[in-house]
């Protein structure tokens, strides 16, 4: 079955033949709460628009985050001796098989077999027999369908048989877009990697711990580089990597020039172990591929909250750390983090930051003012918090045996006959107030 398409218009539907504009939906309820038995600050307490504005782009579409901006952060953080400018030679590779899938151009006409002989071949030549760990993509829905259906941008393929002698035709991106072309693709090319005597890693879904887990386990012997692009795997490394005794441990892409290369064990006694735990917090609260950017709050904000001590953040950020904790108590340090990082004292609350942000900002607003602007309402911010929760652990490895569902997300269109269907983030329902304010429309 097919994944629903996220990326639908903001407009939201109030009736078969009627639409209207979230942000426009927002000012005619602060209109109508002047004339009903409601104070404003009572009415601020819930979002007034059908998806929490300042956390989601439209329903069930989660803000983009700027993930980059962490590392280039940390990278700020950073000495001589721990962000290099030239590449070290070191004695065994561990790549990002997602990342290396985009590396190379196909010709139409070609093989789909000799495609994965030039991936094989071009990774033996530029890595050695290195390690490759790849995603993967057909077992059952997970969290990351929202973001897998961003990056297909609305591209559709039909199922390609890939035998022997079917040649590629078409688009690279299309053909990849269909997520069991891309694992038949997938499973090509590590047979003929495995063939030219090189370690290929499968995953059941995301493939990041994995990668991780894998060149951490291997700079124990060797002077390893792990080679990708993507945020998670530094912020994953400085958490999983040991500053003991050992090799040497890289991190850095080599797509585009000059690289920029990490020493891991070095920024990490740079940083401090509290720090680096830190990071799994602020990464996934402030937007990763599983979690919701918040609006005008960047990831360098927050990491400057924690390197600076900020006694509030911080106790939230070892909450978020720490197993087994129980939902009442994420939900709680989660407002209190998204306090924080609006600038509130302690014991402020959503409700009341919600009401004064919205009386400064349209005092002071030269132009329209939109909704996204404002802090999220504590109801959407649990919800935040749970499933931030659920990806720090799955990060630190302790989050296999979590409910999914009891954590923020609902499961859609599943079958009791196969593993389809997908994730959304779940939601709280209207409350009595609120549904009083719709029925105006």
């Amino acid at each position: 079955m097919k994944a629903k398409t996220l990326a639908s218009s903001v407009a939201v539907d109030v009736a078969k033949d009627k639409t209207i504009d979230p942000a426009l939906l927002f000012q005619r309820f602060l209109v109508v709460s002047q004339t009903a038995d409601l104070s404003l600050d009572e009415v601020m307490a819930h979002e007034l628009s059908p998806y929490p504005p300042s956390l989601f782009e439209a329903k069930h579409l989660l803000r983009k985050p700027n993930k980059a901006q962490l590392m280039a952060a940390i990278k700020e953080q950073s000495s001589d001796d721990a962000v290099l400018k030239d590449v070290p030679e070191v004695e065994h590779n561990v790549l990002d098989g997602g990342s290396l899938l985009h590396r190379l151009k196909w010709s139409e006409g070609k093989t789909y077999c000799s495609i994965a002989d030039d991936y094989a071949s071009f990774t033996v030549k530029h890595y050695g027999k290195a390690t490759i760990v790849f995603d993967g993509y057909i077992g059952g829905p997970n969290t990351k369908d929202i973001t897998h259906q961003r990056r297909r941008k609305n591209r559709t393929s039909n199922k390609v048989n890939i035998a022997e002698g079917t040649k590629f035709v078409g688009k690279k991106e299309d053909f990849l877009s269909n997520v069991e072309n891309k694992q038949s693709l997938i499973n090509l090319i590590s047979q003929r990697m495995m063939d030219r005597g090189c370690n290929v890693i499968q995953s059941e879904g995301d493939a990041d711990v994995e990668i991780v887990k894998a060149a951490v386990a291997m700079s124990s012997n060797k002077r390893t580089s792990l080679i990708g692009e993507d945020t998670d795997l530094l912020v994953l490394l400085l958490h999983h990597a040991s500053t003991s005794d050992g090799n040497k441990l890289y991190f850095y892409s080599d797509k585009g020039s000059p690289a920029t290369v990490y020493d891991i064990k070095v920024m990490k006694k740079l940083l401090g172990n509290d720090v680096c735990s830190s990071l799994l917090f602020l990464h996934a609260f402030t937007g990763c591929d599983t979690t919701s950017a918040v609006f005008g709050i960047g990831k360098k904000l927050a990491l400057h909250k924690v390197l600076k001590g900020d006694s509030v953040f911080n106790s939230c950020a070892k909450m978020f750390t720490t197993p087994k904790k129980n939902i009442a108590e994420i939900e709680d340090a989660g407002c209190k983090a998204m306090v924080a990082l609006f600038g509130g004292k302690p014991g402020d609350n959503l409700s009341a930051m919600r009401y004064s942000s919205l009386c400064r900002k349209v005092g002071s607003a030269k132009s329209f003012f939109t909704p996204e602007r404002l802090p999220p309402t504590s109801s959407a911010t649990k919800y935040h918090a749970l499933r931030s929760y659920l990806q720090v652990m799955l990060w630190m490895d302790n989050g296999e045996a979590m409910d999914t569902t009891e954590w923020g997300w609902e499961l859609q269109n599943k079958s009791s006959s196969s593993d389809d269907g997908y994730f959304t983030c779940a939601r709280k329902t209207s409350e009595n107030n609120s549904l009083q304010l719709f029925s105006w429309l």
